[in-house]
């Protein structure tokens, strides 16, 4: 019983150390992300990526904020083509308020909420031509990929 008590401390290290790191995690989906949008994903080779960064989103590159803005915009199209004025609609103007107080915290922020990695990878583009890209990838907190440039 005693040996069991004292190997169970070790068997909880070893577990924790299991989890992936951050950059493995970043690497992960950059990965995952590109194997979804690339023209020719069966082409893909990694070449390297940097070191994962900490960086600052803004909110409208959020998941939430994000789908927040599509309602404020899907709001203002259906508020405009009825021929109303979205100005005066209550459920635009407290929407539109919330998202606004979302954004100005975010954009006030001194800490950051989400990742910065650059990846350099090659692959086929659409006639079939060997590419090499350098892209940035922005994560959000979660370690989704919001948008890359």
């Amino acid at each position: 019983m005693k040996k069991i008590i004292l190997l169970f401390p070790i068997f909880i290290i070893i577990l924790s150390s299991c989890g992936l790191s951050n950059q493995q995690k970043a690497e992960k989906e950059v990965k995952r992300y590109l194997l979804t949008t690339l023209k020719n994903p069966d082409s893909y080779k990694s070449v390297s990526y940097s070191e994962i960064k900490p960086y600052t989103l803004d909110f409208k590159n959020t998941k939430i904020g994000e789908s927040m803005y599509e309602m404020l915009s899907s709001e203002i199209e259906s508020i405009s083509s009825s021929g109303e004025s979205f100005s005066n609609d209550p459920t635009y103007i407290k929407d539109k308020s919330e998202f606004d107080k979302k954004d100005k915290e975010y954009k006030n922020s001194t800490e950051s909420n989400g990742w910065i990695i650059i990846h350099k990878y090659s692959g086929t583009n659409g006639e079939g031509a060997i590419i090499t890209e350098v892209t940035t990838f922005y994560l959000d907190s979660s370690f989704y990929c919001v948008y890359s440039k």
